[in-house]
């Protein structure tokens, strides 16, 4: 199941699908005009969904096929692009797949570009033959035209890649994409492609997820770069289960794995308790009527869009597999910490201090009966008193807030914020040290 308001009505529907169709449902629970619509076999996959060509209108990505009891197993594989009135996008689609590939346990990914359509693109890991415990896999990138811009062919040992996710891990410009797999023996890989589907340096490594666990995306670790999280369903009884996190060059990061009791089932990451530190989040097994939640806090890396890629399965929590989407209803740059109504405006010395390359800044915003809202500016200057950037200007209902400032891109040195709101004012001094 997932969620979006496919026609910008500020309503969100609800999309499903299952054997022999995919339905729309309105926000009040009815069908949706135009649905549900009949598909030749299955779609045991989430959608990806998106407006892939910028009219303001979002369409449905959904791979579908025919699973038969004598070989070739399967037919009628194909990607399918529905519109969100029910219609096809456009007479290049379906495309259909050759040589007996599908998409077993894999959702497409979306990338969106909202100033050029032709660079938007979509993103499918497909599976076809079992030889000899080995499985014939490749990676296909799509433009919405439903042609092929890249392609690449890998081996993998058993069972049917996992969904491939993206994210600018090296922060140069241009999307890595990652995905798992898992063979019936219990190895395990995690493999890492270039933004032309080409596998990086150092790649694969141990510890790729498989089925529908999906690897994240995210920073964890102190530096520019991001990593890849994954875990593996395989563990033992002694140690329990594995969560690797993994760096751009293929190397572990210092903790990897991480060994949680029971089998892990899947992982994601947020700031849970809003203390400017992000947490990751597994979900484990060791018996049927065992069931496990594990927590991990890493001290002072902050939770951002930016630096969180793909930090869950399916992307969001609508489960659009559309990489940048923010739900709507999600906080973005600002934090609300408290809907307590402050007795006076306070802007907090920020933390860490000295800092690099991110740091927190907390401050409060007063109220009254006769003012529910109040225009709040937060600058940060430098030592000559240059304004370097602006944090926040806009208004705010009182209450407590955060936000981050991450001066990867300024030099080290002494900068000064300044709050202003009203009749307040107050500035606090910043240490940048690299």
């Amino acid at each position: 199941m997932s969620l979006y308001d496919l026609d910008d009505n500020s309503r969100l529907e609800i999309i499903v699908n299952n054997q022999g169709e995919v339905c729309v449902f309105n926000f009040d629970g009815s069908i949706r005009s135009g649905w549900p619509k009949a598909i030749v076999g299955r779609a045991q996959v989430s959608p990806a969904i998106g407006d892939i060509d910028n009219d303001g209108l979002a369409e449905i990505i959904l791979a579908t096929f025919k699973l038969l009891t004598q070989p070739p197993y399967t037919d009628s594989s194909a990607l399918r692009i529905f519109r969100n009135d029910g219609s096809n996008f456009s007479g290049n689609w379906p495309v259909y797949y050759d040589s007996n590939y599908f998409n077993w346990d894999a959702s497409p990914t979306l990338f969106l570009n909202k100033n050029n359509v032709d660079s938007n693109f979509i993103l499918t890991s497909q599976n076809g033959e079992t030889i000899n415990f080995y499985e014939k896999s490749r990676n296909v990138m799509y433009d919405i035209y439903g042609n092929v811009k890249w392609q690449s062919h890998i081996i993998t040992s058993g069972n049917a890649p996992s969904t491939l996710v993206m994210g600018d891990i090296n922060r140069d410009g241009r999307l890595e994409f990652f995905n798992g797999e898992q063979a019936d023996h219990f190895d395990t890989t995690l493999y890492g492609y270039s933004y032309n589907l080409q596998l990086l340096n150092n790649w694969p490594r141990t510890g790729g997820g498989a089925g529908k666990s999906t690897p994240i995306i995210g920073k964890f670790k102190y530096g520019n770069e991001l990593s890849v999280l994954a875990n593996t369903w395989s563990a033992t009884v002694d140690s329990g289960g594995f969560i690797y996190g993994s760096n751009y060059d293929g190397s572990q990061l210092p903790w990897s794995p991480l060994r949680p009791i029971g089998l892990v089932y899947a992982i994601s990451c947020a700031d849970l308790n809003n203390d400017g530190s992000v947490e990751l989040i597994a979900v484990s097994t060791r018996t049927s009527s065992e069931t496990y939640l594990h927590i991990w806090s890493f001290p002072g890396i902050p939770y951002s869009n930016e630096d969180f890629p793909w930090p869950q399965y399916g992307h969001d929590r609508y489960r659009t597999n559309q990489f940048g989407f923010i739900p709507p209803d999600d906080p973005i740059g600002i934090q609300p910490i408290s809907s307590n109504v402050p007795l006076r405006f306070t802007l907090y010395q920020n933390y860490p201090n000295p800092f690099n390359p991110v740091t927190n800044i907390r401050f409060d915003v007063s109220g009254n009966a006769k003012r529910e809202m109040s225009n709040v500016k937060i600058v940060i200057f430098d030592i000559l008193g240059r304004v370097v950037t602006t944090l926040v200007n806009e208004e705010l209902k009182a209450g407590e807030y955060r936000i981050s400032w991450d001066a990867t891109n300024y030099s080290s040195g002494i900068y000064f914020i300044r709050m202003t709101s009203e009749d307040f004012s107050d500035n606090k001094k910043l240490i940048l040290l690299k």
